[in-house]
């Protein structure tokens, strides 16, 4: 494990000299205040790491929250605590208010854990499925995270055979775009 050079945090922001060796290491809040300095832009006086959101069946669902400041953006990540993998990012301007960028995150949350693709058996509730691809080390192959749950391969294989003859659209987008 690599260590920041300001804090001794555990670090996750790496600098290199462009040869693979690496001149400067930092954790994530070091890292926002290097780019807040290089880039002369106020960081929000409070980033809340946690935020708890209520779906419509009254479930109480809790993300961690991370920040980070890039000198031509800002991202906003929301990733669910638990059993659920709900995941959800935004992208902000670098001066725009952090409060636009909040408010856009929980819209988005709120819209993603109260919309279902899947039935309780992991087979399509309608035409369409909306997720994102994480990769599985265990398994060396992707899953796809749809409601929250991981749809593996196999799984994805059943459904796609159970809708032989139909036609099939695949659609990637960034990781901020609301596909919707």
């Amino acid at each position: 494990m690599s260590l920041c050079d300001s804090c001794g945090a555990e670090a996750r922001f790496f600098i290199s000299d462009g040869e693979g060796k690496d001149i400067a290491r930092y954790c994530l809040d070091c890292h926002n205040k290097m780019m807040a300095e290089t880039y002369s832009i106020e960081l929000p006086k409070e980033i809340p790491n946690r935020l708890w959101v209520v779906d419509d069946q009254g479930v109480e669902r809790c993300f961690d929250i991370e920040f980070i400041l890039f000198g031509h953006a800002n991202k906003l990540e929301a990733n669910e605590r638990g059993a659920s993998k709900y995941r959800c990012v935004v992208f902000g301007e670098p001066n725009e208010p952090f409060s636009l960028l909040w408010n856009e995150l929980i819209e988005r949350i709120t819209k993603s854990i109260n919309v279902k693709y899947l039935s309780e058996d992991k087979w399509p509730v309608q035409s369409k499925m909306v997720g994102y691809i994480e990769y599985n080390s265990e398994t060396e192959s992707c899953d796809l995270i749809i409601d929250g749950r991981t749809l593996d391969m196999e799984e994805l294989q059943r459904v796609i055979s159970g809708h032989e003859g139909f036609q099939i659209k695949v659609e990637f987008a960034d990781e901020t775009d609301d596909i919707e």
